[in-house]
């Protein structure tokens, strides 16, 4: 799959990596499009508090805000989980 990455501060790259293969209790979601936002621009200029304290390191692929499509489980989904092939968003985020 193809990812643009952050690869150092003030450096980016667009990159072929492997697709990740779901762990368990995970699903697998075949990214569409996602968002850039003020965290992004943080890590890569280098005043992230994530990039601070060690829970982002390099390369870091751009993006926490997405929406894309279910494309496997990686066991048997619950009955509320979206069919493969569903649209799903999702935003990530550390909560004040």
């Amino acid at each position: 799959m193809r990812a643009a990455r952050i690869t150092g501060i003030g450096q980016t790259d667009l990159a072929t990596v492997p697709v990740p293969e779901p762990e368990p209790g995970t699903v697998l979601v075949r990214t569409r499009h996602v968002g850039i936002c003020g965290t992004d621009l943080e890590i890569l200029h280098g005043t992230s508090a994530f990039l601070q304290d060690g829970r982002i390191t390099f390369p870091h692929v751009f993006g926490h805000e997405w929406y894309g499509e279910v494309a496997a489980y990686a066991d048997e989904p619950p009955a509320h989980a979206p069919a493969v092939g569903s649209l799903v968003v999702g935003r990530t985020m550390v909560p004040c």
